[in-house]
């Protein structure tokens, strides 16, 4: 089926049983230097776009243990799983949502992570879903997202298309997201490279410009 008949919804729901092993083999390394980057406050807002990668997500729980954490859904049936799975083990508030209309008021949060997310969107989900994130951020707040970027070479080749043959691709796109951070106005922009098993994953860390004294005048 081509990619564009895939909701984000179905997608994470279709490679649900593979998705924790996926993020460990390939993501981990990516995953780590997310919170390496995040320079995480102290009492931080958190909000985590919840992909079936679970492992990692009680890893920010954790890491975030003396703010206030939320984690967004595409479904109801997910966010059940992922509330029944947590139990009161961590003190974190769970919703659905959609890419474009997040259930957060403007300025709500000063970190988001996103992984696995940009690439299981369309092309013209992308620059709405960013907008979304710019609009809950905090002005200085950042989001760490991590996507496949385009393959380079022979053995990168290969190896996204073992992820395809693997059954992990539906909906799965290599993508430049620079471009729609920019678009949307983020800043502060960094592109780290996180190749792990020769599949091209990137991580991306972004700002959202913090408000200017005249603006907020």
């Amino acid at each position: 089926m081509p990619r564009e008949f895939y909701t984000i919804r179905e997608s994470y729901e279709g490679i649900g049983p593979f998705f924790g092993l996926f993020g460990k083999l390939v993501e981990s390394r990516a995953r780590s230097m997310s919170l390496r980057l995040s320079a995480m406050p102290v009492r931080s807002t958190m909000l985590i776009l919840a992909p079936p990668t679970e492992y990692f997500t009680e890893h920010l729980l954790r890491f975030n243990a003396s703010g206030e954490s939320h984690l967004v859904f595409f479904s109801e049936r997910m966010r059940r799983q992922a509330a029944q799975r947590l139990g009161d083990r961590y003190a974190c508030e769970t919703r659905v949502g959609e890419p474009d209309a997040l259930p957060y008021p403007d300025a709500e949060f000063n970190r988001v992570f996103a992984y696995c997310y940009f690439d299981f969107l369309r092309n013209d989900q992308r620059t709405p879903a960013a907008a979304e994130l710019y609009r809950i951020l905090s002005p200085g707040g950042l989001v760490l997202t991590t996507y496949l970027a385009h393959p380079q070479g022979a053995i990168q080749r290969l190896s996204v298309l073992g992820l395809r043959l693997g059954g992990l691709s539906k909906g799965l796109a290599h993508i430049d997201l620079r471009p729609v951070l920019e678009e949307v106005g983020f800043s502060k922009i960094e592109i780290v490279p996180c190749h792990q098993r020769g599949v091209p994953i990137e991580l991306a860390k972004a700002t959202k410009r913090a408000t200017t004294r005249a603006a907020s005048a």
